[in-house]
């Protein structure tokens, strides 16, 4: 990879350490790996001496507590050599500790993040289902409070390390009512009673870690399993899932990379009709083409659309505060104004002071007409948005949302002076 100004001498080392251990350990045994469809935990403990497995643990739990550019070095670095390893890298740093560190108790982090990072516990993560894969919400895992203790039934599938997992992370309704409002996120030791796994399930591809599903019946687990508030898991999940993806794309990155380097490498060493294949223009073509793309996948700018979407995320959460507090404003306006409407009405009879009820009147169609400008500029503010997600610029996209939320606001601002000039209210 090309030098990049969002990685500095700290990320290029670790990229370095990351490379040598690809290249040195990993490299010899993947092809076994893939044969056998076991890892090595020899491998996992020296991944854990190295730091790799604590990269994004905080400090005080027994990790390195590094950026997320120091994980995305590593995770690219190690994809290169072994898909398998970067399983192992990106579950102790995101999936399996992520809902932990974002919203666990102290006594939780203490209890499980430095047996992760020690490369000693490893922890699963549980949120998909059978009928509930990209649409998470739709989950059908119930938690039923009974005492002071959860009652979990249901199934999740495709649950990487949950026949070697010691604790299983889970994501069960406890509200079924308030749908993705009412997910809890519990933390299950997989030795508990009513906890099973299902079926090992045969891979193509990241083999050498078992997958299988996680089976809950009845299963009892004490209210102090339970990570953050009560009803707050989906939100738990989405945002471990933000860094799980930067962490897929590095790995993808790191996969890209090593198919290009072997296809050259077999151009160069494969002779056909007198010369090597890369002397055919048409495989030199396809060659530059490849690494053109690769190119334009750098970490950097991923990185950069991620910082732009953290900024993003920032602003549309103050400006949503914005419109709530016009909307609901407006809606306090319209109340008080009926609620007060004998004392303007008594006026209206009165020659001397009857401009007091004719103005009311005013101010009342103006509120009420501004309330219908507020429904049109919603209406037309949710025809853009949807126009931006169907297109195919990401950044673009990103921006384009900003700017229209931000008009949203400024025309929002705009309806009370525009309904008041419109029928001469003051």
């Amino acid at each position: 990879m090309s030098a990049s100004p969002f990685f500095n001498e700290d990320h290029e080392s670790i990229r370095e350490m990351a490379r040598d251990f690809a290249d040195r350990t990993l490299s010899p045994i993947a092809a076994e790996v893939d044969r056998t469809d076991a890892f090595p935990l020899d491998v996992v403990k020296q991944m854990a001496e190295l730091g790799f497995l604590g990269l994004k643990i905080p400090e005080a739990y027994g990790g390195l507590g590094l950026d997320m550019r120091s994980y995305v070095c590593a995770m690219e670095e190690l994809a290169r050599k072994s898909v398998t390893a970067t399983l192992f890298l990106s579950s102790a740093n995101s999936l399996a500790t992520a809902p932990i560190v974002l919203s666990g108790t102290e006594a939780q982090k203490q209890a499980y993040l430095p047996g992760v990072a020690a490369g000693e516990r490893f922890i699963a993560f549980g949120l998909t289902e059978p009928n509930a894969g990209s649409d998470a919400a739709s989950l059908t895992t119930r938690a039923e409070r009974d005492g002071d203790s959860y009652l979990l039934n249901g199934r999740k599938c495709f649950i990487t390390f949950a026949p070697m997992a010691s604790q299983a992370i889970l994501y069960a309704k406890t509200s079924p009512d308030k749908g993705a409002k009412g997910i809890t996120a519990f933390v299950v030791d997989m030795s508990l009673p009513g906890v099973s796994c299902g079926k090992h399930e045969e891979k193509m591809g990241q083999r050498g870690v078992p997958v299988s599903d996680i089976v809950l019946e009845d299963v009892r687990v004490g209210a102090d399993c339970v990570i953050g508030e009560v009803d707050m898991g989906f939100l738990n999940a989405m945002k471990t899932l933000s860094v799980g993806r930067v962490g897929v794309a590095a790995m993808s990155l790191g996969i890209a990379q090593e198919a290009v380097d072997l296809a050259v490498s077999h151009t160069k060493n494969r002779v056909q009709f007198g010369r090597p294949l890369c002397k055919n223009q048409a495989v030199a073509f396809m060659l530059a083409d490849m690494e053109t793309q690769l190119e334009a996948m750098e970490l950097g700018p991923l990185l950069g659309l991620w910082l732009q979407s953290f900024f993003v995320g920032f602003t549309m959460t103050a400006l949503n505060i914005v419109i709530f507090v016009i909307v609901y404003g407006r809606m306090i306006e319209i109340y008080l104004m009926t609620s007060l409407a004998p004392i303007p009405l008594a006026t209206v009879v009165n020659r001397e002071i009857g401009s007091m009820g004719q103005n009311y009147f005013r101010s009342l169609l103006a509120v009420g007409f501004q309330g219908l400008l507020i429904i049109v500029c919603v209406a037309i503010y949710a025809v853009l948005i949807q126009g931006i997600a169907t297109g195919g610029d990401m950044i673009g996209a990103i921006w384009g949302c900003v700017g229209y939320t931000v008009l949203l606001c400024f025309t929002l601002f705009k309806t009370g002076s525009l309904a008041k000039s419109i029928f001469g209210a003051h």
